[in-house]
């Protein structure tokens, strides 16, 4: 979602100065719509292949944590960009020299408030749709005169004869067009608009660019964004979907939003309807979202006979331990055999049953050799499982050392545990019975001076190893826990704060910056009725 207001940012900023600007004297009309709830969706059409709203904008305080990593990456680069003097800006290419002019307004006198200075509204909302294929941005503004005169200077400098400057029924906008394609940018007393549309269609398109013409059905109209959010259990935030089917209708298109032919060629049409069906919609919103923390969930609608399939999959293992009692803990509960036959299936059939589009038709060479290596690179000794979990309950890296504890489970992990001891050096004369008592493993020969104590234990259906002072307790524990009702297909918990200050070296700078602002991260992957869902939540740290 940040990276998505980031690219908000510089989408809007780059495209209107592409397209041009300038400063205006008069009042300037407000497109029809409003930044409030549904009413933010008056200009888009209900058969908006795809969607990224903000349809409230969220508390202060929640904004703040969102923008977090946003804020840390640019505000430096406003700062240094100041460092560079007049002469060597004079120097450098047009284009560099109006993106510093740009900075330059963003840094302001407060360069944390970089958004503001450019002339929207701080915590605003803002909304990408397509009229057909044809992407259309639009941001909230609260200072229209600011972003004018911002735009002007940029324009000026870049100096590109292909902008013109017009006016449609009292709203001003600006175009730049080459290769068939216009880029549209106007700027109302209330928001900012940019799309990009066929140069050829500019006169139907225009008008609804611009909000001076309604849409024939607009998505506010049609009360799908309410049943969407309701049926996923959104809160009133950010909503986001792409629409397979309205995908293809839109590439197919004859009208004023048309591509070109090769989308609409008829070999292609029945193959980009059942790619349509294998996942008909994506959906991604927050369940959660406030000051203690967020919920957000990916929903990826499937065709029944996929989602029954990725169901099957499903077996049991224990639930992983509490957040706040682990560091790291990883809960894999995918039966092997079942996805691998999944997975040849899929391919068998594309194979079978090749796509006949020409820009698909490589296709059918990509499955085969896919198919080809499913069916020779799985080893035997994977067969028959049926889940595993990793937890690290603790970890220090001066001096390395660590607790914690894997388990296995499936038909043949027993036999394959033992055939594994007898090949590594100095475990060979060992002799575990699958009995489920705890056997001490020499800890000296792995070489890490920290770690002094490791058992294993197991029994025809499970493989546990602990490391740790209290392993053969924790062993004993793990390999006995029971399932839980439910598992997901995986499911990761992550205490990130402990994690950083425990063993820092290793997360690159990078993650560590994008991430210090989390507490606690709790991802799953799951199967629901027809749907695949990805969760991930998380807690701010305080």
């Amino acid at each position: 979602m940040r990276s998505l207001l980031v690219a908000a940012l510089i989408g809007l900023v780059a495209l209107v100065a592409l397209a041009g600007a300038c400063t205006h004297s008069t009042p300037i009309t407000t497109p029809r719509g409003s930044w409030h709830g549904t009413d933010t969706l008056a200009n888009v059409p209900a058969d908006t292949p795809y969607l990224f709203a903000w349809l409230e904008a969220p508390p202060e305080a929640v904004r703040t944590r969102l923008m977090a990593n946003a804020d840390a990456l640019i505000v430096p680069k406003l700062e240094e960009s100041a460092a560079i003097p007049l002469d060597q800006r004079l120097e450098m290419p047009a284009a560099r020299r109006a993106l510093l002019g740009i900075m330059d307004a963003m840094r302001g006198t407060n360069p944390a408030m970089y958004w503001e200075n450019l002339g929207f509204k701080r915590n605003g909302q803002w909304i990408m749709y397509g009229l057909g294929v044809w992407p259309v941005l639009r941001v909230e503004v609260a200072d229209a005169n600011k972003l004018r005169a911002i735009l002007a200077d940029a324009v000026k400098t870049l100096n590109l004869p292909i902008v013109e400057q017009k006016q449609l029924d009292g709203v001003p906008y600006w175009v730049a067009s080459k290769d068939k394609l216009s880029a549209i940018a106007s700027v109302t007393e209330h928001d900012a608009v940019v799309a990009i549309v066929p140069t050829a269609s500019l006169a139907e398109t225009l008008p609804m660019v611009l909000g001076t013409k309604p849409v024939a059905r607009s998505l506010r109209d049609s009360g799908e964004i309410a049943k969407l959010s309701e049926s996923y259990h959104l809160a009133p935030y950010l909503i986001t979907y792409l629409d397979s089917h309205r995908i293809v209708d839109a590439l197919e298109r004859k009208d004023a939003f048309a591509t070109t032919s090769v989308f609409s060629a008829p070999a292609c049409h029945a193959d980009y309807e059942r790619i349509a069906d294998a996942m008909p919609r994506l959906v991604f919103g927050y369940e959660k979202l406030d000051a203690n923390g967020f919920m957000g969930t990916l929903v990826a609608d499937l065709a029944p006979d996929i989602a029954k399939r990725m169901a099957a999959m499903h077996t049991a293992m224990p639930a992983p331990p509490d957040v706040a009692h682990a560091l790291v803990s990883i809960v894999i509960a995918a039966d092997v055999d079942t996805a691998i036959a999944n997975v040849r299936t899929w391919m068998q059939a594309l194979v079978d049953h090749p796509f006949e589009c020409p820009v698909l038709a490589k296709s059918k060479e990509v499955f085969a050799d896919g198919l080809e290596a499913v069916n020779k690179a799985i080893p035997s000794e994977l067969h028959g499982l049926h889940g595993a979990e990793l937890v690290l309950d603790d970890a220090t890296e001066k001096p390395p050392s660590g607790s914690g504890y894997v388990v296995v489970a499936g038909d043949q992990v027993a036999m394959t545990m033992t055939q594994m001891l007898q090949k590594i050096p100095g475990f060979g004369g060992m002799t575990i019975a699958p009995d489920g008592q705890p056997v001490e493993l020499p800890v000296g020969m792995l070489g890490v001076d920290g770690l002094r104590s490791a058992h294993l234990a197991m029994h025809t259906g499970r493989v546990a190893i602990a490391v740790g002072d209290r392993s053969k307790t924790e062993v004993s524990t793990a390999l006995a826990a029971p399932n839980a009702a439910h598992s997901p297909l995986a499911i990761l918990t992550w205490d990130v704060a402990r994690f950083i200050k425990h063993v820092p070296s290793l997360l690159k700078n990078d993650n560590k910056t994008g991430l210090i602002q989390f507490s606690t991260i709790v991802m799953s992957v799951d199967v629901r009725a027809n749907a695949l869902v990805f969760e991930v939540g998380a807690d701010w740290l305080k």
